[in-house]
């Protein structure tokens, strides 16, 4: 109870440390006339914790964002850079195809079931090593009758 008998809410002044603490009943007064307050939110933005705060949370954000995304290119790259011939490989846009050449920064893809059709595809465009899932089936198509029976 000797708290709060000498303090703002009964006095109408703010409690010292000593009161704060239980030592005694004395008031307190401020020297600097309640500027207090507006030198502690003055300071705010300077105090080393807000420093140590931002830091976390950039360093954080790299964690998160940044680092992972680079060790996608790392692993694609490493990818591009160990196919060969032979290979079938799906490309950025959704083409499946076959190298059949390899150059300093390109590959040769056969598409198509014909064979006949070879691009030259940039090697960052492979998305990946693939050969593409097919499944027959079968359309309810009428027969062709031969004309000889007729």
């Amino acid at each position: 109870m000797d708290f709060f008998r000498g303090s703002i809410f009964l006095t109408g002044e703010a409690p010292t440390l000593s009161q704060a603490a239980g030592e005694g009943n004395q008031t307190a007064t401020t020297t600097n006339g309640g500027g207090n307050g507006e030198e502690a939110q003055g300071n705010a933005f300077l105090n080393p914790m807000t420093f140590i705060l931002w830091g976390l949370i950039i360093v954080g954000m790299w964690f998160m964002l940044i680092r992972p995304q680079r060790k996608r290119e790392k692993e694609a790259r490493e990818m591009q850079s160990s196919l060969k011939v032979g290979e079938s490989v799906v490309t950025t846009s959704g083409f499946y195809g076959k190298i059949v050449g390899v150059s300093d920064d390109a590959f040769l893809v056969e598409f198509g079931e014909n064979k006949g059709v070879n691009v030259w595809v940039r090697k960052h465009d492979i998305a990946g090593v693939k050969s593409p899932t097919t499944t027959v089936t079968k359309t309810d198509t009428p027969a062709v009758e031969d004309k000889k029976d007729k």
